[in-house]
């Protein structure tokens, strides 16, 4: 068995079957995730999806766009829903920019 830390998110597959967790640095293993907590291994399928988007959307927007990439997620990964761990991170439009232009400035 190799070390904790290495995982290989097989259930994916095509081009998506070889990405990175980059929260974690993982790197590939069979199919599971392992973490260490508190010194104790621990294996768990984990899926993780971490969304940017731009602040402004009410919570139950919120709510109904983690809602539906949770289904997504366990219908096409084949895995559990309460297993899908998904990160928001809202930024200011000031934060942000496209093609050299901040979008609070248009």
């Amino acid at each position: 068995m190799g070390s904790p830390g290495l995982a290989d998110f097989s259930f994916f597959s095509g081009a998506n079957r070889n990405f990175s967790a980059d929260a974690f640095r993982c790197k590939r293993k069979y199919g599971k995730i392992r973490l260490l907590n508190n010194g104790h291994k621990e294996e768990e399928t984990m899926p993780l999806v971490h969304i940017e988007l731009l602040e402004g959307r009410t919570p139950e927007q919120l709510k109904g766009l983690v809602q539906d990439v949770t289904a997504a997620i366990a219908k096409n990964a084949n895995v559990p829903e309460e297993r899908i761990h998904i990160v928001l991170s809202e930024m200011k439009p000031d934060h942000y920019a496209v093609g050299g232009t901040l979008k609070s400035e248009g």
